[in-house]
């Protein structure tokens, strides 16, 4: 199992790929903060490389009930 967090999310494949197919968890836990800060057109373009390495993801782990 490797973990991994949602600004990372480019490394789950990669990671999957050296570890043999381990299942890939993603950890959420304040990159909402850090994306909504971003400007544009960083800002959108972010949020679609996080969405097209969603399927990548076996598991994604909140830390807090808000996540």
């Amino acid at each position: 199992m490797k973990r991994t967090l949602s600004l990372l999310i480019a490394m789950a494949e990669p990671l999957r790929r050296a570890s043999r197919g381990a299942k890939i968890l993603c950890a959420l836990q304040g990159e909402d903060l850090f994306l909504e800060g971003l400007p544009e057109p960083y800002k959108t373009e972010s949020k679609r490389l996080i969405r097209d390495a969603i399927p990548q993801v076996d598991r994604f782990l909140a830390v807090s009930e808000y996540y």
